[in-house]
């Protein structure tokens, strides 16, 4: 598994990391985030790629496990 920690960055760059990781053809990812805007266009991205996610909120960060 990939972890992606994408806390504190701003759009595109978590998206950006996940489409690497994604090219790389890494099927699964973590993804931390603690922008609800980001994490909205990681899960775009994602289901687009056809990957299955499933989100968790603990705290301010939302983390994405997504399978491919």
């Amino acid at each position: 598994m990939v972890t992606i920690d994408a806390r504190g960055l701003s759009c595109p760059i978590p998206v950006l990391k996940t489409k690497q990781a994604v090219k790389n053809k890494e099927k699964d990812l973590e993804i931390i985030s603690d922008n609800n805007a980001s994490m909205e266009n990681i899960l775009k991205y994602l289901r687009a790629e056809g990957y299955n996610f499933a989100v968790t909120e603990v705290e301010d960060d939302y983390i994405i496990k997504a399978k491919g």
